[in-house]
């Protein structure tokens, strides 16, 4: 059975994941400096596939100008953020994760699930007398009636 195992890979095993992918990025949108990571799938040593990804420094910018877009503070507070995090990345991104306004309740709002909805209680007297209600009105037969009747007590 193949084995998935995430590591750290060098030489020809990466250049064998990484030749086509590699060309086809570089292609579509340039060179960047950007760091490698990899994850081989072998069967019995050897490589038969892989995924291989490139981190992205700008992700922590996305999260982070959404993050200072979506918080109940003024105008100029969040222009002055964004400017810190342009002009000097690595102390801006700093700075905000450590002086960020508190986690407000509705910040966990999207990763809390709701509970899942209770089955109805199961009532036979209400599916009887419901039943016999739409005997009297003409609107089901008897035997409907009763094959309701049992259906109802066979829980």
């Amino acid at each position: 059975m193949a084995a998935i195992k995430v590591e750290r890979i060098h030489g020809p095993a990466r250049r064998a994941i990484l030749k086509g992918l590699v060309a086809y990025n570089t292609a579509a949108v340039g060179k960047h400096g950007f760091k490698r990571i990899s994850i081989t799938l072998r069967h019995r040593g050897a490589i038969v596939g892989g995924l291989s990804a490139d981190t992205f420094f700008s992700w922590m910018f996305i999260a982070l100008f959404a993050d200072v877009f979506r918080r109940d503070i003024s105008g100029w507070a969040k222009a002055g953020w964004i400017i810190l995090m342009v002009i000097f990345p690595f102390i801006g991104i700093l700075a905000y994760l450590i002086a960020r306004p508190k986690t407000e309740p509705g910040d966990l709002a999207m990763y809390q699930t709701r509970p899942a909805p209770q089955p109805a209680q199961h009532n036979a007297a209400d599916e009887i007398a419901k039943a016999a209600e739409l005997q009297d009105q003409g609107r089901i037969t008897a035997a409907e009636y009763e094959r309701i009747k049992q259906h109802a007590l066979s829980y």
